[in-house]
């Protein structure tokens, strides 16, 4: 069953994904997630408990990701005019006013680079029209899916990542939505969705046996008054408890 871990701040959320991953040698494993520092601390902390990057697992940044294995495998089944080269980074919405039928204005820009806001869609778009090959690809790849600060994820991001959850792959993703400050873009595609509210998102895919959500509240970083201070701007969520050691 897919799995979705909404852990507080200080829960070590990070440590116990990577501890979960080595923790299955025999599957092969990607680990994803949004910024480069994160990334780096993901991999430091691989050396750290293994000593080296085990062959069964592969981490990657979102967007190095969604390029080189969403993307380029099978883009000619949507756009064959020239190679997708990389990413043009987008504040707010890109190539306003321009119809999806004029691909190439609609996705790109500058002839060879995909818009973030707009690569989830040429993603799912590609994947429709390929008749599923971008998700049988990503399963004869991997067994398991990890992705960290999953509250990072917005706009068309989040189509493709409920076909990963439909998906024979096992998805284990954690996060945080109370500590939402970056988004991977800013497309109006699922807007209502940002931040706090993703969990309604999960709580959805919960009904629908998609996934199943775990809730850790043990903070091992703050001392009980900044952990209650913290909870009162989220009232609807667990409160978070410092977690004394034996």
């Amino acid at each position: 069953m897919n799995k979705v871990i909404i852990a507080c701040a200080g829960a070590r959320k990070t440590t116990s994904l990577v501890q979960c991953a080595l923790g299955h040698p025999a599957r092969k494993v990607l680990i994803v997630t949004y910024t480069i520092n994160n990334f780096n601390q993901i991999v430091e902390r691989i050396y750290q408990a293994a000593g080296f990057i085990p062959s069964n697992i592969e981490v990657q940044t979102w967007f190095s990701f969604l390029l080189s294995e969403g993307v380029r495998p099978y883009q000619n089944c949507v756009y064959s005019e020239t190679r997708i080269r990389s990413i043009a980074f987008v504040c707010g919405t890109s190539n306003k006013y321009v119809s999806k039928s004029d691909i190439k204005r609609y996705y790109l820009c500058n002839n060879d680079l995909i818009c973030t806001d707009k690569i989830g869609d040429f993603i799912c778009d590609v994947n429709e029209k390929s008749r599923g090959k971008v998700i049988k690809r990503l399963e004869g790849i991997y067994d398991d899916i990890y992705i960290d600060e999953i509250q990072d994820l917005a706009g068309h991001d989040l189509c493709f990542l409920e076909l990963l959850f439909r998906s024979n792959i096992c998805m284990y993703v954690v996060g945080d939505c109370r500590q939402a400050t970056y988004f991977t873009n800013q497309a109006r595609k699922n807007k209502a969705l940002r931040g706090q509210n993703i969990l309604n998102l999960f709580s959805s895919w919960e009904k629908h046996n998609l996934c199943c959500i775990e809730f850790r509240n043990d903070n091992y970083r703050s001392n009980q008054l900044i952990c209650d201070f913290s909870d009162l701007l989220y009232p609807d969520l667990p409160l978070s408890l410092i977690h004394i050691s034996e």
